[in-house]
């Protein structure tokens, strides 16, 4: 039985899992311009994220009522 084409590619992508670095492209991977990266940081920091946009995308919730607080109607 042969096998598809496409079971071969999908083989062929995932079939090699080596990382074939180089010691010092390894090292560089450890640090961000010199500081040491700490995969932790992205967590809170994406929080903070997506909390400022969320808030800039729900801002417009409060323009109605803004706006008839400021002009006394929605027009």
């Amino acid at each position: 039985m042969e096998e598809s084409y496409l079971w071969l590619k999908i083989q062929n992508y995932y079939g090699e899992t080596k990382y074939n670095g180089t010691p010092q492209s390894i090292q560089n991977d450890r640090t961000i311009m010199g500081k040491p990266f700490k995969r932790w940081y992205i967590a809170p920091a994406a929080m903070v994220f997506q909390a400022i946009c969320g808030s800039v995308y729900a801002w417009s919730v409060f323009n109605l009522p803004i706006d008839i607080a400021i002009y006394g109607s929605d027009q």
